[in-house]
């Protein structure tokens, strides 16, 4: 499947793997469904994986991190236009 990063979430679960008391959760949409998800840093971080050299590997959690904070400053930018 592949997903899109929308933005960091306050929720306290994650909708992959049903762990609680998450301090953060990525708000992600799932293109293929259209669907909008909450995982958790690790498992967002599992999912969003790229390709290097013919492989493909998770991201790491600090790469998430980076990924909500643009997805949400170019959401901003978009919506001043």
């Amino acid at each position: 499947m592949t997903y899109r990063v929308i933005k960091m979430s306050d929720r306290s679960e994650c909708e992959h793997c049903g762990k609680t008391n998450l301090k953060r959760t990525v708000h992600l949409e799932n293109l293929e469904t259209g669907e909008d998800v909450f995982f958790g840093v690790d498992c967002a971080a599992k999912v969003l994986r790229q390709r290097y050299m013919g492989k493909t590997y998770p991201v790491s959690r600090e790469a998430v991190k980076s990924m909500a904070a643009r997805a949400k400053i170019e959401k901003v930018l978009l919506e001043a236009k």
